[in-house]
């Protein structure tokens, strides 16, 4: 080996230091706060959307779970042979807040389950589960609640118009499902339930970002859509 070749790894051992050295400096403070501003700005840009976005998955959140508790509450009247009453005991329309009720039968006949609730009200059947949203309180209750949302109103068939009157429902074994009140009749074609977020602006509320929508048929399973 010549000298040439010796001298090669001390030059090339004196970059690396020299490199090093040279990131040793860090970020300047201009840097730094450069970086910090970007930040800013870019969090404060984003804001509007990530609020948009929240809200959408509260209604979703909701609407969620009272079609998967419908769909649940259908099943369980078909296995254990009793009708299943769906009380929407609550509607706020244009606030928050809203309860339903799932309720046992003790009979397999919406007709006589349908009579005996409203008769003696939610006492002649077997309470099963509720849906909360908005801050609704119901003692005990420790399931979702989720905040600034609300079952805005529900509607029969696709020509009918939007009501925050009480509704019931009956699921019978046979997996069609009935409207209680004001009088029993078999559900020839849907109820729609509409879930939507609020916001407080001043002493009233108003909707935030496009409402869900419950399609609860005459015969199967519930399924949730987006409003157009």
């Amino acid at each position: 080996m010549n000298s040439r070749d010796e001298y090669k790894p001390s030059l090339n051992l004196g970059v690396q230091v020299r490199s090093a050295r040279r990131w040793q400096g860090g970020f300047t403070i201009g840097e730094l706060l450069g970086v910090v501003t970007i930040v800013i700005v870019v969090t404060m840009l984003a804001y509007p959307s990530m609020r948009t976005f929240s809200g959408g998955a509260a209604a979703s959140g909701a609407a969620t779970r009272l079609t998967h508790m419908f769909n649940q509450a259908r099943s369980q009247a078909m296995r254990r042979n009793r009708a299943v009453i769906v009380d929407f005991l609550l509607f706020r329309a244009g606030t928050p807040g809203g309860r339903i009720d799932f309720l046992e039968a003790r009979t397999n006949a919406c007709t006589t389950a349908s009579q005996q609730i409203l008769e003696e009200g939610n006492a002649a059947a077997l309470y099963l589960n509720s849906v909360l949203v908005g801050g609704t309180v119901v003692p005990g209750y420790k399931g979702t609640n989720e905040k600034n949302v609300g079952f805005s109103g529900w509607r029969r068939g696709s020509d009918g118009g939007f009501t925050a009157n009480r509704l019931r429902l009956c699921l019978s074994p046979a997996g069609q499902t009935f409207v209680v009140a004001p009088n029993l009749q078999v559900l020839d074609q849907f109820v729609e339930v509409r879930v939507q977020r609020y916001k407080a602006r001043g002493d009233a509320f108003e909707g935030v970002g496009a409402a869900r929508r419950i399609i609860f048929p005459g015969f199967g399973a519930a399924r949730m859509m987006v409003s157009q």
